[in-house]
């Protein structure tokens, strides 16, 4: 019966409210609707958790906002390279780059892309995008670092050299906010 025409009728009894049926306030909910909600609010709290225990695991080690660019860069390479994903996902602005961490982690599931970087060399001078010039519309500041990487969707697995990573200043400090070459 449609939902518009279906009248609400009291259990028999007269008493409102849930029975062991699965009845509440007249109304039979599905047993596929109760597994339905309830995994969608499972999966939702474990969403949320994880988020919320990446920022507090990492909050003590992240740099300073005053900490420069370059500083930031040193603590997310080393973060990458290691498999530090609650860091390096921690100095990235959420959803405008992924983490280098290969595994599960939330900004994978935004970004649908989120290789490994294995190793790193030889960073380069740091140069200036001024914001008018960028896709984030914020100045940035540039490094050109010779990677080595896994799973980079659009590139076989092996050496990029010169890749850059580009940081804005956020009010939490120096975030990662773009990559790549170009």
């Amino acid at each position: 019966m449609d939902s518009m025409q279906r009248q609400d009728k009291t259990p028999e009894g007269g008493q409102e409210g849930r029975t062991s049926s699965g009845v509440t306030n007249g109304r039979r909910i599905s047993r596929r609707r109760q597994v339905a909600i309830t995994i969608g609010i499972a999966i939702a709290a474990i969403f949320i958790i994880n988020i919320g225990v990446r920022v507090a695991v990492t909050t003590a080690r992240i740099p300073s906002p005053e900490a420069s660019a370059r500083r930031v860069l040193d603590t997310y390479l080393e973060a990458a390279k290691s498999q530090n994903c609650d860091m390096t996902f921690a100095l990235t602005n959420l959803g405008s780059t992924w983490s280098w961490c290969g595994g599960f982690s939330p900004i994978r599931v935004i970004m649908q892309n989120n290789p490994r970087m294995d190793s790193y060399e030889d960073i380069g001078k740091p140069y200036e995008i001024p914001a008018k010039s960028t896709s984030s519309g914020r100045d940035e500041t540039c490094f050109p670092v010779d990677i080595t990487q896994s799973g980079l969707s659009g590139a076989e697995s092996g050496a990029l050299p010169g890749w850059g990573i580009c940081f804005a200043q956020t009010p939490v400090g120096w975030r990662a906010i773009e990559q790549g070459y170009g």
